[in-house]
């Protein structure tokens, strides 16, 4: 056969390997998309931090300062967290003025994390049927779903730019790995330590059989340096700049010394290591990680870029940040998947000899002995997140529902409106449009639109109504923790509101002054 005679299998080769991930990558986004508008549409989407998003982004859609009024009165959102990058969704609201679409702009950057995990996995496992699944997984992975399920976080562009970190230093190509990391710089302000773990992987392991010349060290360390440099200069003088109170997120008692000496030195370290993996809410997170890639990224100099983010959360004394829930395990799950692809080909012969021999026992895998852990690798991962999201579906092992909350689309549960939901429905339909809110958090989400909102306690503003939810004692984890009996209480005999409306546990109260609309002091674009 003739190369002419080959062309016509190659262009199709060729091009079924191009269709591949845009396919992925468009299903990813509809999937995605649909699962973020159904929160929206039954009313399970929050104002910490979807609606926080939706003001901020506004604001920066219309060329103006990023103001939150869910965060306080005139708060800059830049004293929060340093996330430029989240502009980029703002061309969006000129296409559709509407709060679902920055839902479908996370769906977008999260879902074009498959271009360069199968560049990856194409790179070390070939183009196989159980290599494509492989990189679908990953982004079928629970963290992956949890982040879609907490709304809307800046937090999403780090999955993809992680993944192209990693590429970069994969093909050692140096000019893709510094726009990565410098991409990487505008999602948070922590991912600086990133970019240094990214510099000294490269100088240590991306030199490998040969010496290191100047420009390895010029880049490298410039890498470190400047990772490093970028976080302590966004925490010590950009954040408060625009928050005098200062970085709000340095919470770490663990690391605290009590004493003098080297004995209290130890006592800390002791502390400190003793808090990567206690209380028991630790063990879990870290199991649910790493057993779905067979703890194969321990192997691997790229996991090294989890240990900022593992170490940042689990010293930390927010105790939220130990769990599985919300978004934070995402980025975490991508590098260790990566990593266990690279792990297989750096292990010892004698080390994937007996890994193969148990791949084909279990996996019935077969080829050499590093494609056959490969395809092991593969089926494991594929394997358990389809099975874990199966048995959410039968919401019979709550811990695994709470972190596979796609299943909730199978069970059409996630398109479904109970009576409370249908009661904060009603609610956010009888509030005039242009009035200042106080709101539950659950509720606020759905109001950065069309009211200048904010939760109880944190704004010295005029208010025309409080929104409550009589169900919910602790309406959210914001920062006056503001109980709902409290705010009923001060709403109505501290400030005169009286009840205007109310649909099932919802209730709405009205201020004694109430004049009607005001769009230029209650409207979406106050502050």
């Amino acid at each position: 056969m003739t190369s002419l005679d080959r062309s016509p299998t190659l262009h199709r080769h060729r091009l079924k390997n191009i269709n591949f991930p845009w396919t992925a990558f468009v299903v990813y986004t509809i999937v995605f998309s649909v699962y973020g508008i159904s929160r929206v549409n039954t009313y399970l989407a929050n104002g910490y931090d979807l609606g926080i998003f939706d003001q901020v982004v506004q604001h920066y859609a219309h060329f103006q300062v990023p103001i939150s009024t869910l965060k306080g009165d005139d708060y800059n959102i830049w004293g929060d967290h340093f996330h430029p990058i989240i502009a980029l969704w703002a061309p969006l609201y000129w296409i559709w003025d509407n709060v679902r679409v920055i839902i479908i702009g996370q769906a977008i950057v999260a879902a074009s994390a498959i271009f360069p995990l199968w560049r990856i996995t194409r790179r070390h496992m070939g183009q196989g049927w159980w290599a494509k699944a492989f990189s679908v997984a990953i982004l079928f992975g629970w963290p992956i779903q949890c982040l879609i399920d907490f709304d809307v976080h800046e937090i999403a562009f780090a999955v993809p730019l992680l993944a192209w970190v990693v590429d970069g230093l994969d093909r050692h190509a140096d000019k893709a790995l510094l726009i990565a990391c410098v991409l990487l710089l505008l999602v948070r302000e922590d991912m600086g330590t990133l970019v240094c773990i990214a510099g000294f992987i490269r100088l240590v392991w991306g030199c490998q059989g040969r010496r290191r010349t100047p420009r390895d060290w010029l880049f490298s360390g410039g890498l470190m340096v400047g990772g490093l440099a970028f976080f302590v200069v966004v925490t010590t003088v950009v954040l408060p700049h625009f928050a005098p109170a200062g970085y709000q997120y340095w919470n770490y008692t663990v690391l605290e010394v009590h004493g003098s000496g080297l004995g209290a030195w130890l006592v800390m370290i002791g502390h400190a290591i003793a808090a990567i993996v206690l209380p028991v809410t630790k063990i879990w997170t870290w199991f649910v990680l790493l057993v779905p890639v067979g703890f194969l990224c321990l192997g691997s100099p790229y996991g090294l870029l989890a240990v900022p983010i593992m170490a940042e959360r689990m010293l930390a004394d927010r105790e939220h940040l130990w769990s599985t829930h919300f978004h934070y395990n995402a980025p975490v799950w991508i590098i260790i998947c990566l990593a266990a692809v690279d792990a297989v080909d750096r292990l010892p012969q004698s080390w994937v000899g007996r890994m193969a021999a148990g791949a084909r026992r279990v996996f019935r895998s077969r080829g050499t002995s590093r494609e056959a852990v490969h395809d092991g690798l593969a089926k494991l991962l594929v394997g358990s997140q389809v099975l874990a999201t199966l048995l959410a579906a039968t919401q019979l092992v709550h811990p695994i529902t709470d972190i596979f909350p796609f299943s909730r689309m199978i069970t059409t549960a996630a398109f479904r409106t109970d009576a409370s939901a249908q009661a904060r429905g009603d609610a956010v339909a009888w509030l005039p449009a242009n009035t200042c809110v106080a709101a539950d958090d659950q509720i606020a989400g759905q109001l950065t639109h069309t009211n200048r909102v904010t939760v109880p306690g944190i704004s010295d503003h005029h208010q025309d109504f409080y929104v409550l939810d009589l169900d919910r004692v602790q309406p959210a984890t914001t920062p006056a923790n503001w109980s709902t009996e409290f705010t009923l209480d001060y709403a109505h005999y501290t400030l005169g509101f009286s009840v205007k409306f109310q649909s099932g546990s919802v209730v709405i109260l009205e201020s004694p002054d109430y004049s009607g609309p005001d769009p230029a002091n209650c409207g979406p674009a106050a502050s």
